[in-house]
């Protein structure tokens, strides 16, 4: 809801769920396979210009990273 919520132009959101289905999806997309919840939390990857920040699990630090 986070993301949903706000205006974002040109942006790519991708949703790699756990289990067989983000292995699958991390096989066609390699850079991928890195970006996986943290302590079995849900996690945030912001990426810009081809470099991604660090792995983002709070949902305040998430809404700063997207303003």
């Amino acid at each position: 809801r986070t993301v949903r919520d706000r205006f974002l132009p040109n942006t790519v959101l991708l949703v790699r769920p756990t289990g067989a289905v983000g292995d699958e999806l991390a096989a066609v997309s390699p850079f991928l396979r890195n970006m996986v919840p943290v302590n079995g939390q849900p996690t945030a990857y912001v990426c810009e210009h081809y470099v991604c920040k660090k792995p983002i699990g709070d949902i305040m630090q998430l809404k700063s990273a997207l303003q």
